[in-house]
Parts: C-alpha cells; sequence; structure tokens
C-alpha cells in the first residue's frame, strides 16, 4: 500500500519496483489527482517476493562475474561519478527480473537492475527492449501444434539446407552448441532448444501466424517479415514478455501484467480498479502441449 499526502508525492522508497508503480499512476491519474494527495494505492507486489528476486538477481550476476573466465568490469570494482548521477549502460554485467502470477496478471516482484541508486535506467520496462530469441521458440511450437503438428512428430536436427526454407535463402542458423543430430520427436527441439528443429517448426506453423501470435500476446507490434523471426530475432521488454508467458497455464489464455489493483480517494472510497485483462491468444489443447 502507497499512501499520497497533501500537495506532495511522498519520498517511498526509491526502487524499480516503485518506478513501475509511479509509471502506472501516470497513466491512471491527473497531475491535479497526484497533487492533491490524500490517495490510498493498493498494489500486487509482495515484499517477500520482491526480496527474494533482488537477491536471485545479485546473487547469480555476483557468481558469473567471478569466474576465473569473466574479463569485464565487475560491480564490486564499479564506482560511480562523482555527481552521483547514474548511466543507463553501466559497465558492469546487469540484469532483470519480473514475476508476475499466472491467476491473475498481477505483478509480485519487478526488478529492473542491480542497485537503483547507480543506475535508474529499468530494464524490466520498455524502452528496455532486448531480443528475446528463444524465449520466444516455445510459441512458435505452440502454433505449430496448433495447426496439427505432434510433440511426437519427426524432425530433423541437420542443417538448414538453400532453398528449405521460405525466405531464407542461404542462411542456415548452427545450434548453439555448435552439433547437428538426426531426426528427432518435436518435443527434443523444445526441450533443448534447436535452432535448426525449430525454423523447421516454424515453416509448419507459417510466418503469417507466428507474427500474429507475436502481436497477440503483446510481445511485440513489428516483428520481421522473415524466418529469423522463428528463433526470436526481434526485440520485446522482459514485462511484456513474462506476461506473455501466462497462457501456458492459463489454457492459451494471457493475463496482462499489471501492479496497480486499486486507488482509493481520501473518504476511502475506489477511483480505480484493475481491469484484470484477458484475452485467448493460442488454442488451449497446443497450450497445453507445449
Amino acid at each position: 500500500k502507497v499512501v499520497t499526502h497533501p500537495k506532495r508525492m511522498p519520498q517511498i522508497q526509491e526502487n524499480y519496483a516503485m518506478d513501475a508503480v509511479q509509471r502506472g499512476l501516470s497513466l491512471i491519474l491527473t497531475q491535479d489527482q497526484m497533487d492533491d494527495g490524500g490517495l490510498s494505492i493498493y498494489t500486487t507486489l509482495d515484499p517477500s517476493v520482491q526480496n527474494a528476486a533482488q537477491d536471485a538477481l545479485e546473487t547469480q550476476l555476483s557468481k558469473i562475474e567471478r569466474q576465473s573466465n569473466f574479463r569485464h568490469p565487475n560491480k564490486a570494482e564499479y564506482k560511480p561519478p562523482e555527481n552521483g548521477e547514474g548511466d543507463a549502460a553501466m559497465p558492469y554485467l546487469e540484469g532483470a527480473v519480473v514475476v508476475i502470477d499466472n491467476a491473475s496478471g498481477g505483478i509480485r516482484a519487478l526488478v529492473g537492475g542491480r542497485d537503483y541508486a547507480q543506475s535508474k535506467f529499468n530494464r524490466a520496462l520498455a524502452p528496455a527492449n532486448r531480443q528475446v530469441g528463444s524465449a520466444f521458440k516455445p510459441f512458435v511450437y505452440a502454433i505449430a501444434f496448433s495447426h496439427g503438428l505432434l510433440p511426437g512428430a519427426a524432425i530433423s536436427d541437420g542443417p538448414i539446407q538453400p532453398g528449405e526454407i521460405d525466405g531464407a535463402g542461404n542462411w542456415s542458423p548452427a545450434n548453439s552448441d555448435g552439433t547437428y543430430g538426426g531426426t528427432m520427436p518435436c518435443s527434443y527441439g523444445l526441450v533443448h532448444s534447436r535452432n535448426t528443429m525449430s525454423v523447421r517448426v516454424g515453416q509448419f506453423a507459417g510466418l503469417d501466424a507466428v507474427q500474429k501470435v507475436a502481436n497477440d500476446l503483446g510481445i511485440a507490434q513489428n516483428v520481421p517479415h522473415g524466418p529469423a523471426s522463428y528463433i526470436g530475432s526481434f526485440e520485446s521488454n522482459l514485462k511484456d514478455l513474462t506476461s506473455a508467458y501466462t497462457v501456458f497455464p492459463n489454457d492459451g489464455v494471457r493475463r496482462q501484467g499489471y501492479i496497480i489493483e486499486r486507488i482509493d480517494d481520501q473518504q476511502h472510497k475506489p477511483i480505480y480498479l484493475a481491469a484484470h485483462i484477458t484475452s485467448q491468444a493460442i488454442d488451449p489443447g497446443a497450450a497445453w502441449m507445449t
């Protein structure tokens, strides 16, 4: 719960989650409402989950920085500028975490970086877009399953041949480990994130259908019309990508992520209630198989 006081916004603890809350408030309230204050603002954040997310991010990134082959600046050695202003592009390893309740779409935790005091650039929200890469592959498989492909169907893990994939020309993406296999069950390509198999599954799903699902899921509005999109060669932000993943436990229904649950006025009467927006984005059976 966040309470605003008359004629000023309170100095609530400054962190990435509160940045997200304030962004949300700017879309809901008028400037006069915020200036008048006296509002009670209820968020979906869970302090224990928020703390766990922050700790997990720092633990994992610090672990990477301690590896003997890590040859980049690390956070422990970073000295902030004397003027105290942070930088969006920090020299050390950065990351973000978004935790969404599948049942409601409520954001339980949002961490946009390792240290808000050093960098206020929120990497969990737009415009902090990054290439989605393999995180998009499950949606490609889901569309293919909705078109009749089965998880046990035989798919080649061999190199992509010239002319095999519509619009690919001589493009032949390799697998991340540099190896190729023979014919495998379709599910193997999803579980092991095989680029070659995923491109072939994307060919079965169809480029138009893959573009449409990216749009319907709110992942991206301008997906390039080319087969590289089958392996996520376009950008999104972490909040929208996390919201898209709610389709899998919800029979294909996407629950839009939100962070402000309710706002009450000075008389404790609600002036805003979260809409809990949902949409059927993927076939229920396909979501279950994925």
